[in-house]
């Protein structure tokens, strides 16, 4: 009856996540498309990038647009299209809202139109590929750093495979990790991961241990024995605990079911106690310094996806560097500047 009663309030966790702002480091895209009007009052940006040619028949995006209050501009004052037929809003939130191209074959031509007299244009081009077909590759990690369990999976280099949504990514990567899991919803709509549960490994190898920074910030709203041995995920040692993913440093708005991977992502599940604030992703309000980990965590997932990682790791500089850029990628409260060193530190060892 107790779990009957868990998976009743699931719902209203899932809401709440739903509407969490994200980080917004790093969230433009890497080439801003183009303006054919000046946006002098208008601040817009997006996740989307311009001139990308991909594989993907889909693409889900933000748009983050606000007035010259610094108010956001509502999803009915923006208009999507793609070769001149209107995209449907996914979700609308308090920062930003979320879309999902269906891409044609060859070249679509990406308009956003705010408020009537602003347009922002793009140029993707999708090459063709047979649904199962490899479109590229993303990052992957499953990370338990709120409870001192760190990675339950650790940065890894994942294969895309066309016709797969985030939700078939991260079943096959789970279970293939050994691990199993449990959700709401199905693959294909209104997923939500609940549970990561025990299967070939174990995710207790030590006892959880939230780090003394976070229990400071969380102001004794936690309880360290309050979780069941072979599970992990919502209301355990809080009510405001569960499982949410960040893609590029952005928390979607969107379940996993409704996001599609693009070559180059990088994908991290994270364990919260606090509805994301000790994530990044929290409702308007963040425990720690806003930082981005996907450049350290690429590079852990190119060492540890090669084939000669034990012989990578047998070289002491490179070993050091390397353990020393896990240490700080698992640090709750770590600042962009200890980030960045450990990523110049693995390069330099390297260089060695």
């Amino acid at each position: 009856m107790f779990k009957s009663l868990l998976r009743f309030y699931s719902i209203l966790f899932v809401a709440m996540v739903l509407v969490s702002p994200p980080s917004m480091i790093d969230a433009a895209s890497n080439e801003s498309g183009t303006f054919n009007q000046p946006l002098e009052n208008v601040k817009i940006t997006t996740s989307l990038e311009d001139n990308l040619i991909t594989k993907a028949d889909k693409l889900t995006f933000d748009v983050w647009a606000k007035d010259e209050n610094d108010h956001k501009i509502n999803a009915s004052e923006m208009k999507v299209t793609n070769n001149g037929t209107s995209v449907p809003v996914n979700w609308d939130d308090t920062e930003k809202t979320s879309y999902t191209l269906n891409l044609e074959v060859g070249e679509n031509h990406v308009t956003i139109i705010i408020q009537d007299s602003y347009i922002l244009e793009y140029k993707i081009t999708r090459e063709f590929a047979e649904d199962g077909d490899v479109i590229g590759t993303y990052i992957f990690s499953l990370e338990a750093f709120t409870i001192g369990l760190g990675y339950l999976v650790e940065p890894i280099q994942v294969d895309i495979i066309k016709g797969d949504n985030s939700a078939h990514a991260l079943d096959k990567i789970v279970t293939n990790s050994g691990f199993n899991y449990d959700h709401t919803g199905t693959l294909t709509n209104a997923f939500y991961l609940s549970y990561v549960l025990d299967g070939e490994n174990q995710l207790y190898t030590s006892e959880p241990r939230i780090p003394q920074v976070l229990k400071e910030m969380l102001a004794g709203n936690f309880d360290e024995t309050n979780y069941f041995p072979g599970e992990l995920g919502e209301f355990d040692f809080n009510s405001f605990s569960g499982w949410m993913y960040a893609v590029n440093n952005v928390f979607p708005n969107v379940g996993f079911a409704d996001f599609y991977l693009k070559d180059g992502d990088v994908m991290r599940v994270q364990y919260t106690i606090a509805l994301g604030s000790d994530l990044g992703g929290g409702m308007g309000q963040n425990f720690f310094e806003l930082v981005n980990k996907d450049e350290l965590t690429k590079k852990i997932a190119e060492i540890n996806s090669s084939g000669n990682k034990e012989e990578y790791l047998l070289v002491e500089p490179q070993k050091k560097a390397y353990d020393d850029a896990l240490e700080i990628l698992q640090k709750v409260n770590a600042l962009q500047y200890e980030v960045d060193f450990a990523l110049q530190h693995i390069n330099l060892a390297e260089q060695r």
